[in-house]
């Protein structure tokens, strides 16, 4: 805990240095327009030699300016590394929970089929069976006239149908058994896919897969919230061309945002995930609803040249003041670094794309829509 604090507050300060550097870099700039500007005037006031002192003085200023933008600029990438290994740390997380919210169920089956005890039933099975057998050579007569035959024979249907519910109830609880291991298993195969590599390689990616991989990470925490979620995606959609892990950390990221902020929205009760991928070539909006339940409407949608993820939700909002910073590097309102949104924007433009954030104000929802471009435009992926 301690550590994660220093962690922020180094982080914090980070963020502040990089924003004083920044103001001071526009001073120097504008401070150097006035320079140019003056050069001109005092090349014909004053004598060659004071031209050259100022020509000297500018070129040292330039020199600092560009100094100072290097050390911004490293600084910048730092903080980006930072939020790498914190998408990174998260998504783990996120698949560590999820397994062990697989793994604890399938204990507790497991000891069902400890304390369940079978072997009685086979017991009395066989002592109806030895009572039959020394009755054999009247059976008949024994099992329809002999008040204890009859009984007998009663009480061997009741264990056989008591054998055959407890078999059933035995095969549902092995059932859930494998469903958790198998479930466990695809969370394990997801991470695999999306483990850090010693170097990144841009592939084609198509975005379909990675929101139903991202939505599979974080199945129980939108199953937590009781959220319904319906899913409309298209059969074939173009492929765009970056790092698979670093967008599927974008992905990730924006679905786990609007989850926050539906928690954040505690007037409603009922929350609602839509989830529709479409394509067209023309930018398109999908309207919004008015209905009571919260819901987060995903869409992804192609133009000539782009594809694009809208990721909608009834959560918080944001106020329209905080909309323009909502993306800097250590901005959250909920007292992490606030590296996540300011890494997705950035790995988005780094790929000629943009990602926008839209609201009316805290209490009416937030919209983000990314678009990329597309790999090749007549290159289909199903």
């Amino acid at each position: 805990m301690r550590r994660a604090s220093n962690d922020k507050l180094i982080n914090l300060r980070a963020s502040r240095l990089v924003n004083l550097r920044e103001k001071r870099l526009r001073k120097i700039s504008n401070k150097i327009n006035r320079s140019r500007a003056n050069i001109h005037i005092t090349r014909r006031a004053r004598s060659a030699s004071n031209s050259i002192e100022l020509e000297q003085l500018l070129s040292q200023l330039e020199q600092l300016v560009k100094d100072r933008k290097r050390e911004n600029d490293y600084i910048k990438n730092e903080l980006l590394n930072k939020a790498v290994d914190a998408g990174r740390a998260q998504l783990s997380a996120m698949i560590l929970h999820n397994i062990g919210n697989a793994i604890t169920p399938v204990a507790v089956y497991t000891e069902k089929l400890k304390i369940r005890n079978p072997e009685l039933t086979h017991i009395y099975l066989a002592k109806c069976y030895n009572d039959l057998m020394e009755h054999k050579d009247n059976l008949t007569e024994y099992i329809s006239q002999d008040p204890r035959g009859v009984e007998v024979i009663k009480y061997m249907g009741t264990l056989i149908e008591n054998l055959k519910e407890e078999n059933s109830k035995t095969a549902d609880v092995i059932d859930k058994i494998a469903t958790g291991i198998d479930y466990v298993a695809q969370i394990l195969s997801l991470q695999r896919t999306y483990a850090p590599r010693t170097t990144e390689i841009r592939e084609k990616i198509n975005i379909n897969l990675l929101i139903q991989d991202a939505l599979k990470m974080q199945e129980v925490s939108i199953s937590k919230r009781k959220i319904t979620l319906k899913i409309e995606l298209l059969p074939t959609i173009d492929h765009v061309l970056m790092e698979k892990n670093k967008l599927m950390q974008v992905i990730v990221n924006l679905i786990k945002n609007s989850c926050d902020a539906i928690d954040e929205n505690r007037e409603k009760d009922d929350h609602k995930i839509e989830i529709t991928t479409y394509e067209t070539q023309r930018p398109m909006v999908v309207r919004s609803r008015e209905k009571t339940e919260n819901r987060i409407e995903i869409s992804t949608h192609c133009n000539k040249k782009f594809i694009g993820l809208k990721i909608k939700d009834t959560g918080i909002g944001v106020e329209r003041e905080r909309q323009r910073e909502i993306f800097d590097f250590g901005t959250s309102s909920k007292g992490s670094s606030g590296f996540g949104l300011y890494y997705c924007k950035s790995f988005v433009e780094a790929n000629k794309g943009s990602l926008i954030l839209e609201s009316k104000g805290r209490g009416c929802g937030s919209t983000v829509r990314m678009e990329l471009p597309c790999s090749l435009p007549h290159n289909r992926a199903s």
